[in-house]
């Protein structure tokens, strides 16, 4: 549900800071689930429920009105893709607020779009991380066609990887030089071999795992003969070699231990000093 507390909280906050006024919000049953006061969190709204049961563009409340949970106010419905999701009201007269009411409605509605849209690509992720989980531990040798349609819905097309690269380090990704680390060397990593190279990342505990592709590109100068011609392992080998300024970026960093890649192009070359291999 995208109208909760968790969602919205933040969202009356912020509006309410704009406009100095008390704001509320609304679920789709008319109950404040967000609120600058927090004692009207969890009150039924009267005029909310009967703005979403008559299917209203707008609900006044005047001083002299006697409706449950509501206070001298505007409120009107948000919107999210043509469907009423919930109400956003404003304490205040509503003869002064009116002239605004389009403004708050449009401001609350982009808020709730945008909070939407993050939660639909960490939905997507959290589908591709446990995809690759399955491709990785439980699939089988000759994947099945609803299989391969699933990667390609979240943008992995299991016909162009041609093997897996695992890199290890020594300490989980709960701290945040560690993870820094992570994110520049996957950096250096997808802007020397392309997206038609490095297609998918995941973490896994201790260790990052690349899925490659086989597609021929140019290699840079001196790193043929660290792996086969063409292939994913000898791009990944010479990156290796040159990511120890990672170390003086990144001082608290743990080492980088690569691993083997598998599902063809052959185990890595010989690493430089100070990498095992």
């Amino acid at each position: 549900m995208l109208i909760n507390h968790e969602n919205s909280q933040k969202i009356a906050e912020r509006i309410g800071g704009i406009l100095h006024r008390n704001v509320n919000i609304m679920d789709e049953e008319g109950r404040i689930v967000a609120s600058t006061d927090p004692t009207r969190i969890g009150a039924l709204h009267e005029a909310a429920c009967k703005l979403i049961e008559q299917n209203i563009p707008e609900m006044d409340v005047y001083s002299i009105d006697q409706m449950t949970g509501s206070r001298e106010g505007i409120n009107l419905p948000l919107q999210i893709d043509g469907k009423t999701i919930g109400v956003i009201g404003v304490t205040g007269n509503p003869d002064e607020l009116r002239d605004i009411g389009l403004v708050i409605t449009e401001m609350a509605e982009i808020l709730f779009s945008e909070t939407l849209q993050t939660l639909r690509q960490q939905s997507i992720s959290r589908q591709r991380r446990h995809f690759l989980e399955q491709l990785l531990f439980s699939t089988p040798t000759a994947p099945s066609e609803s299989f391969e349609r699933r990667g390609r819905a979240l943008g992995v097309p299991l016909h162009h990887i041609r093997s897996v690269g695992v890199l290890s380090i020594d300490a989980e990704l709960q701290d945040a030089d560690t993870a820094a680390f992570y994110d520049t060397l996957l950096s250096i990593l997808r802007n020397h071999l392309g997206d038609s190279i490095l297609l998918n990342h995941l973490y896994l505990g201790k260790k990052l795992i690349l899925f490659l592709g086989g597609r021929h590109s140019a290699l840079p100068a001196g790193a043929a003969e660290q792996g086969p011609a063409g292939g994913a392992g000898g791009r990944v080998c010479f990156l290796l070699r040159h990511c120890g300024r990672l170390r003086k970026l990144y001082p608290a960093a743990p080492h980088l231990h690569p691993g083997r890649q598998s599902a063809g192009g052959g185990p890595f070359q010989q690493q430089p000093a100070g990498v095992r291999v």
